[in-house]
């Protein structure tokens, strides 16, 4: 089916189960058009002939959901192609809600770590990441953050009977570092570990739909591929060097420099209750985000004008737009027994302290 098939819509109908069908007349020919869409096979036309004697038709396969990593593609979002092509084709691994979030308590079996693929080079591309470990850098003295390194730190390593006023630098992360870089087999357990005692601040980036919308309208309705990748994500900050300064009634601290690194799960859960995520409307060959109409009761009419929503009385098969949202995955899931629900782990960076002001750098620890 080409292209050219311009379809008058006769009837719509949505079904409980989030499947649709659609009727209408292709404009030329007076054939007979049938739109039907599930999960498994999100949209499947068949144009059958106006002609008793000729029971022949065509079907044309419009879209599913394996073709979304191809789209992805083709819009230079490689890294968020690379997730959901793993996500399709990888084993039936769910993660447990209770376990979203806590990452240094996750199995070590939802943990992906590739820091060639999901690197701080690719992160310091979009402004907003940039922006988010400039500010988190900003928050690494506040009195939470503060508190957090105190807990940390090993204060056995201080050295109790040292002169007040002699500064001692510590590397006491590093050791772990090493480990996690040269580890391929254990590193999901030594994140774990390392994101249990060091982390001690975090900043979100494009945290809910409201502050991701912001993001899209702002980026001229456009997707970059950070916002494909990772929607809503967390950058963390655990000990990098530090300077302790031992005085009459405490330590003196002085951050040199933090340990950077992004965290978020690549999972379609549906919590109870809460309503299933939109995922923006595809086809085989484009998308379109429009958060405004997602919950109409007729917004799979994707003949529609993508940024005013109004509706045509025609469309063209190829070009309806099918929304996407979480429980089609899961209806992947359960159909074709795959679906590899993820934690995924950016490159772990060190970041500099040394040239911003030191109101952000130090803080004070009594005895």
């Amino acid at each position: 089916m080409s292209n050219s098939h311009e379809i008058s819509l006769i009837s719509f109908k949505k079904n409980l189960d989030g499947t649709i069908y659609l009727t209408g007349i292709e404009k030329n020919t007076k054939k007979k058009f049938t739109l039907k869409c599930t999960a498994e096979q999100l949209c499947q036309t068949t144009l059958t002939p106006n002609n008793k004697n000729n029971k022949k038709t065509i079907n044309s396969n419009l879209f599913k959901l394996t073709d979304i990593p191809s789209v992805m593609r083709k819009k230079q979002w490689n890294k968020a192609a690379y997730l959901n092509e793993k996500w399709l084709n990888g084993v039936n691994l769910s993660m447990n809600p209770e376990e979203k979030g806590q990452w240094s308590e996750v199995r070590s079996s939802l943990i992906l770590y590739e820091p060639k693929i999901f690197n701080h080079q690719w992160l310091k591309k979009f402004q907003r990441y940039r922006d988010g470990v400039n500010a988190l850098g900003k928050t690494l003295t506040s009195a939470a953050a503060s508190k957090q390194f105190e807990l940390a730190i090993d204060k056995k390593n201080i050295i109790q009977s040292v002169s007040i006023g002699k500064k001692y630098t510590y590397r006491s992360n590093y050791d772990e570092l090493k480990k996690i870089t040269k580890s391929s087999e254990n590193n999901s357990r030594l994140l774990k570990k390392f994101h249990k005692k060091y982390q001690f601040q975090f900043y979100t980036i494009d945290k809910g739909i409201i502050s991701q919308t912001n993001t899209y309208i702002s980026n001229n309705y456009e997707i970059d591929d950070l916002w494909a990748t990772f929607g809503s994500f967390a950058i963390y900050a655990a000990i990098g060097d530090y300077t302790i300064i031992p005085e009459t009634n405490g330590y003196r601290v002085i951050i040199d420099s933090f340990i950077c690194y992004a965290i978020d799960s690549y999972d379609f859960i549906i919590k109870g209750g809460n309503p299933d995520d939109y995922l923006g409307h595809w086809n085989k060959e484009n998308f379109d985000f429009n958060v405004l109409i997602k919950d109409k009761e007729n917004n799979i009419n994707t003949h529609r004008h993508s940024r005013t929503g109004e509706y045509y009385s025609t469309f063209i098969p190829e070009k309806i737009l099918y929304p996407v949202f979480n429980r089609h995955y899961q209806e992947y899931r359960k159909l074709y027994n795959k679906g590899q629900d993820m934690v995924v782990w950016t490159e772990i960076t060190e970041i500099t302290m040394r040239n911003m002001e030191r109101k952000y750098r130090e803080f004070f620890i009594s005895k």
